[in-house]
């Protein structure tokens, strides 16, 4: 009989592993934070308002679209004077947009004689005052318009022949519409 295994009485059990409980400070933390978040804006309303933005303050509006001459909204600024917890609405501040005298993309001329004087100023005179010497039919772009005396100059920008890229003056009477035969 002493060679026989001897039984267990009763069954062993094995231990179950020790899991450490690192889940709990983690909830701990989320809980704490949903509870910051709905309990902050009336224990610390100051400090609600600077770290999370009211309703008021959001913009709720499209974007504007820009027409020219038409005054844009600048980004909103809270209107001068007053307590940071009254919620005053924020009033938007409108700046101007400037009008500029320029000629449509679509104003090209052609130049009508041979040997005209594109100046670097409207109405200037001498040789001093010559940019270039354009060839008839040099096209031109034209981006602006001054009036000096009696003629209408042309600021405008070569865009074929031998002198494009440069910028001058040119008088009225010597462009066309068309090109010249």
């Amino acid at each position: 009989m002493s060679d026989l295994p001897t039984r267990p009485s009763a069954p062993q059990r094995r231990a179950a592993p020790r899991r450490d409980n690192n889940v709990w400070p983690v909830v701990a933390l989320l809980v704490a934070a949903v509870v910051l978040g709905v309990a902050l804006p009336f224990i610390f309303p100051k400090l609600a308002d600077s770290l999370m933005p009211s309703n008021s303050a959001r913009n709720t509006q499209p974007p504007a679209t820009e027409v020219a001459g038409t005054p844009t909204p600048e980004a909103a600024t809270p209107t001068p004077g007053g307590d940071d917890n009254t919620n005053q609405p924020i009033i938007p501040v409108t700046t101007p947009t400037p009008e500029v005298a320029t000629a449509t993309p679509a104003e090209v001329r052609w130049v009508k004689a041979d040997n005209v004087n594109m100046r670097k100023t409207a109405g200037g005179t001498g040789e001093a005052n010559v940019e270039a010497k354009l060839g008839r039919n040099t096209m031109v772009n034209i981006t602006g318009s001054e009036t000096v005396g009696e003629y209408t100059w042309y600021k405008v920008e070569v865009t074929s022949g031998a002198n494009t890229g440069k910028v001058g003056f040119i008088r009225g009477d010597f462009l066309s519409t068309t090109q010249v035969s």
